[in-house]
């Protein structure tokens, strides 16, 4: 079975959250934990449409999910660079629009707005929840 027939029949189920949400969090933890799956899918995504080798993951997120795992502190913003000083930033700003906006994996939904040259990627899923997670910079 390929990974996007994978994808795309995902279910993720409230006991799902519940196992990866720390203990005594709460609403906001189980947000928390919506949020993190949600941007570990995009950025996989990113990362399979070969977008991801033209940007540069930095920040406090990119350290967060490489280096210290669920010890750290939560972060909503997704920071990206251009990993080629040649590349036109605003280019490749344009592919990641198009290869986010509309974008639907398992049982998330993604949308890309724009409001004063800032790039905000919107999400809602089954569970009846939706939110902003993450300013693109």
């Amino acid at each position: 079975m390929n990974l996007n027939h994978y994808m795309t029949q995902m279910q993720i189920h409230p006991r799902h959250i519940a196992r990866y949400t720390p203990q005594g969090a709460e609403t906001q933890g189980r947000r928390a934990t919506i949020i993190d799956i949600v941007q570990d899918l995009l950025l996989r995504h990113l990362s399979e449409i070969g977008l991801a080798d033209k940007l540069a993951f930095r920040g406090g997120t990119s350290l967060l999910k490489f280096y210290v795992g669920s010890d750290g502190r939560f972060s909503l913003d997704l920071d990206f660079g251009v990993t080629n000083i040649n590349d036109d930033p605003d280019d490749i700003m344009t592919e990641l629009v198009i290869a986010t906006g509309g974008l639907s994996i398992g049982p998330f939904s993604y949308e890309m707005t724009e409001q004063r040259r800032k790039w905000t990627v919107t999400y809602s899923h089954l569970m009846r929840a939706s939110g902003t997670f993450c300013p693109v910079r």
